[in-house]
This record gives structure tokens, C-alpha cells and sequence, in this order.
């Protein structure tokens, strides 16, 4: 990752808002948040952002946050690629 720590940012997603720069667009990668289901449990969600469109491109939601990043570093997003797969041609910007 250009401008950042992959490591850290993976860390830092966890429930902190970040954006990126990959291929001339910016996302915004909204850090797991939590909500509380009909059964009193909490259920975590992330969400990528195509800050240019508006778009929602990548929307998971699972029981704990670490599940949820998981989920999203093996689902191919970018092009059909994962995020281990572009994130040396990302660049992480300050939001």
C-alpha cells in the first residue's frame, strides 16, 4: 500500500473510517460498526464506498468484527480481485 502500512490499515478498519485511492478512484472503507438485532444481539456491518458514485460496492455484516474483515479479504472486490491482490496499487489518503 502506497502511503500507509497494509498491516496497519487492515488493524485500523476494524472501527476506524479510512479512504484509498486504487486505479484513479477514491473509496471509502467504513469502518464495522455495530447495531443490536431483534434478539438483542449485536451483529457488526463494513461497508466500501465508491466515494465518486456514491455507491455501496461491498456490504457485509457478521457477529463480530474480526469475522466481518475476514469475510471481506477473501471476497474478490476489486475487479475480482481481493484486497491482498491490489492493495500495493492503493494509495491510503487521509480522509
Amino acid at each position: 500500500m502506497k502511503d500507509g502500512d497494509v498491516k496497519k490499515f487492515i488493524e485500523d478498519i476494524h472501527y476506524e473510517d479510512h479512504a484509498v485511492i486504487y486505479r484513479d478512484r477514491k473509496y471509502f472503507f467504513n469502518g464495522c460498526s455495530y447495531h443490536l438485532d431483534k434478539h438483542g444481539k449485536k451483529v457488526f456491518s463494513f461497508e466500501i464506498f465508491d466515494d465518486e458514485s456514491g455507491e455501496t460496492i461491498y456490504s457485509v455484516q457478521g457477529a463480530t468484527a474480526q469475522e466481518c474483515i475476514d469475510k471481506f479479504l477473501s471476497t474478490r472486490i476489486f475487479e475480482g480481485k481481493t484486497f491482498y491482490e491490489v492493495e500495493k496499487d492503493m494509495t491510503q489518503i487521509d480522509w
